[in-house]
This record gives structure tokens, C-alpha cells and sequence, in this order.
């Protein structure tokens, strides 16, 4: 099958103007089902298929492939709000706050981008002041952290932004704690003091990021990273999240990254959703950010992410796809730890990783993953 198909721009516009999937063949869905799914966007267009009627007029093996895609998302959200009740109910005294991120929030907020969502894991941040206390009363609720061998577990709670990842021993659930969006080896913590400010509360006393800096966090999560194995699924959330949105919207958006200090991070998801989704701001917005956001003619750099930004599946990406992705990665890394640590982490786990090879996996791992703290 031709990779036009495939591409980015194609499946966005398969997504924008649903009325073509009537037109693709049972061989091209073959391709296209197994792009996203990879993508873990194929809830996401089962639902906009639905919703404008096209669903119930293919073929019935490819419906069933998003009718079984819609179900589990399903699941998932409703697995995601039994898990922050019990997580904001058993927390609320343990911590000043708690608010859920990332895919978790969409689906607690109910807002655009919680449309076929798949999340695999409930994201959270506290002060970090609180981040003891909150392991502490995790464990003693039966979570857990993975094994995990000395070096990795200092990195996390010395340089990274979060400890170690937490699975709950029943229920299976992975939960990531936070204490900032962004590692603090970089240099470039964000004020949650700050952050704060802008979070909305729902049912059960469940709190969320405010959809503007939902935009904002979006955006850092996407662009202040060195992972873009989903970048495409969280790109499509960017989308939903600033569609059709008002001036308001944007005036909070550029206030909250000012704030954050993350305004270059934010103008990039900007352009690249001007250039790959079309999206059109408000007029009178247009002059809060840099004009240059808006000359449409690609350099290198825009070369790389947006190939960086396109499907990861072997069926719709080239050679230049692993170029773009291993500069990508380089880029990131060296965004959140300075070269000098950069070059000594990198060393040890090459190091750790040789070592491991030739004496097993278990050489590094801590015994006691769940010591008391």
C-alpha cells in the first residue's frame, strides 16, 4: 500500500473530513487500522466516525476493529475516575494538593480532548514538600514500586521530576507522582506555586489543570521532551484541546506559559498545529506571538518535527523518520540535564547496561524496592 495513505497529513485529513473513509478500500484499512492503533488513535476516530454518521457504512470488519477500540477507551475512563476518587478521597489530608494530568485530566474534565482517549497511566502532581508523605500513604494502600535498581531510583528522586512509577497491587493501575512537569536538573522548574493558580475542581472534590494550561502542559510535555514514541496521539490532543477556541482562550494560553516561563514551547505547538492541522486563531490573538510563527516556509528544523510529529508505524515512516527521532531524542536530553551530567549519566548506563549483559539484569536491582522512607 502507498504511504500517501498513511502519512500524516493524510490521516489528519481523514480525521477533519471523516466523509472519506467511505472511499478508502478494504486493503487500505488493513494498513490504516494497524497505524492507529499503533498510535493509540483508534478509539479517537471510531468516535468521530460515529459521531458524523460514516461508522455504520463500513464494512463490518473494520467496524468492529473501532467498535472494540471505543469499548476499551470506555473502560479506561471509567477505570481512570474509580481511581481518582479513591486516590483524591484517601490523599486529601495528606497533601495541599493533588491535581491529575495529562490523559487522566481530559478524562476527569470531560473536555475535547478526552475523546477516545487511552491512558497508560493516571498522572498527578503535589507539592513537591508533600511528596513523602504522599509515597508513604500510597504504599500503605497497597502501592508498590516496580523493581528498580539503585541507580535509576537516585536519578528520579535526584534529578527527575517525579519518583519512581507506583502500580497498585490489586487493580494493577501504574501512577506517576509528580512534584514539577519538567525535570529539575534542567534548570527550568516550574513555579507550581504558580501553577497552581490555574486548576478547576469537579465532582469529588477532583482537581485538574484549567484547559488553557492543559494547552500549556500539552505543549511542554510534547516539545521539552526527548520521547516521541506517542507524540502524534499527544499532538491530536493539542488539536482537540485548541479547536475552535475563542480569543479568551489564547489570551490565557500566552499568559500561562509567560508565567511558566514555557512561552517558546507553546508558540512551537502553535505553528506546527497552523501548519499540519490548519488551525486559524483568532485574529485579534495573532499579534501575541512571535509573526515569524506564521511564515510557512520549512526549514530543516520544521522538517524534523514534523516528521517527529507524524505516525512512528514501519508502514508510514521512512528513513528520514529514524533520523528525525535520533535527533529528536539528542535534542531533548540535552534540554533537561546539563552535557557535563548528561555525559555521566549516559556513561553509567552504558556502563550498567554492559555489566547487566554479561551477569543478568538483577546485578543493580535493589532488594528492598519498598523500603520505608
Amino acid at each position: 500500500m502507498s504511504r500517501s495513505l498513511l502519512s500524516q497529513k493524510s490521516i489528519i485529513q481523514l480525521y477533519t473530513e471523516p466523509q472519506l473513509a467511505t472511499s478508502v478500500s478494504l486493503r487500505q484499512w488493513e494498513s490504516l487500522i494497524l497505524v492507529m492503533r499503533s498510535e493509540q488513535l483508534l478509539a479517537r476516530f471510531g468516535y468521530r466516525f460515529r459521531e458524523v454518521g460514516v461508522l455504520a457504512t463500513l464494512e463490518k470488519c473494520v467496524q468492529r476493529h473501532f467498535e472494540n477500540a471505543i469499548t476499551l477507551a470506555e473502560h479506561q475512563h471509567t477505570q481512570i475516575r474509580y481511581e481518582a476518587e479513591k486516590l483524591s478521597s484517601y490523599l486529601k489530608d495528606k497533601t495541599k494538593k493533588l491535581v491529575f494530568l495529562k490523559g487522566g485530566a481530559y478524562v476527569l474534565s470531560n473536555c475535547s480532548a478526552s475523546i477516545g482517549r487511552t491512558c497508560g497511566d493516571v498522572d498527578v502532581i503535589v507539592e513537591k514538600s508533600d511528596i513523602t508523605a504522599v509515597e508513604k500513604a500510597l504504599i500503605l494502600a497497597g502501592w508498590c514500586h516496580k523493581d528498580i535498581n539503585d541507580y535509576d531510583d537516585q536519578y528520579y528522586r535526584k534529578w527527575a521530576h517525579e519518583i519512581p512509577p507506583l502500580t497498585h497491587g490489586v487493580r494493577g493501575t501504574v501512577l506517576d507522582l509528580h512534584h514539577n512537569l519538567v525535570p529539575i536538573i534542567s534548570g527550568r522548574m516550574v513555579d507550581t506555586e504558580i501553577l497552581f493558580r490555574y486548576t478547576k475542581t469537579h465532582s469529588h472534590g477532583i482537581e485538574t489543570l484549567t484547559e488553557p494550561a492543559m494547552f500549556v502542559h500539552s505543549s511542554i510535555h510534547l516539545f521539552f521532551n526527548e520521547d516521541f514514541k506517542y507524540a502524534y496521539r499527544d499532538f491530536f490532543d493539542l488539536y482537540l484541546l485548541s479547536k475552535g477556541k475563542s480569543s479568551e482562550f489564547w489570551i490565557e494560553v500566552i499568559n500561562i506559559s509567560k508565567a511558566l516561563n514555557f512561552k517558546c514551547e507553546v508558540e512551537k505547538a502553535i505553528r506546527y498545529l497552523s501548519l499540519c492541522f490548519e488551525l486559524k486563531l483568532p485574529s485579534e490573538t495573532i499579534s501575541l506571538f512571535d509573526k515569524k510563527l506564521f511564515v510557512f516556509e520549512l526549514s530543516f528544523k520544521d522538517r524534523v518535527f514534523i516528521s517527529g510529529l507524524s505516525p512512528k508505524h514501519y508502514l508510514s515512516t521512512g528513513s528520514f523518520g529514524i533520523i528525525s527521532a535520533w535527533l529528536l531524542m539528542l535534542r531533548g536530553h540535552y534540554l533537561k540535564m546539563p552535557l557535563p551530567i548528561l555525559f555521566y549519566h549516559l556513561t553509567v548506563k552504558s556502563a550498567r547496561a554492559i555489566l547487566e549483559s554479561v551477569f543478568g539484569k538483577h546485578i543493580f536491582t535493589k532488594v528492598e524496592n519498598s523500603k520505608s522512607i
